[in-house]
């Protein structure tokens, strides 16, 4: 179970980091968008903490409730096989997210 632990522990992290790195690209914006149109203008703004807060702590809530569900899991592959896709698809999803921001125009990198 140590893998899938420290997995669990480690995705939320970065997601993290990277919200803290992207906040300060963002430090003029109190309001961020957080769905866009099919027409690439925005449809609704929340606060940047919510926006920056919100991969996180679907992060941490997603990883906690797998961890949960293979607790049973003795040696701890079915948890590692169950947390590392989800992980992946979890930073894929704020680094997808943070592009939207810098590629239309809200944010620029560096």
């Amino acid at each position: 179970m140590t893998r899938a632990y420290l997995l669990a522990a480690a995705t939320p992290a970065c997601l993290i980091g990277l919200s803290w790195a992207a906040n300060g690209y963002l430090g003029g914006l109190d309001r961020l968008p957080m769905q866009w149109g099919i027409d690439g203008r925005p449809n609704w703004f929340a606060p940047r903490w919510v926006a920056l807060g919100f991969g996180p702590g679907v992060g941490l809530f997603a990883m906690a409730t797998m961890l949960v569900r293979c607790r049973r899991d003795s040696d701890g592959t079915r948890a590692f096989r169950t947390l590392l896709p989800m992980s992946a698809l979890l930073i894929g999803g704020q680094v997808f997210y943070l592009c939207m921001l810098w590629t239309k125009g809200i944010a620029q990198p560096g």
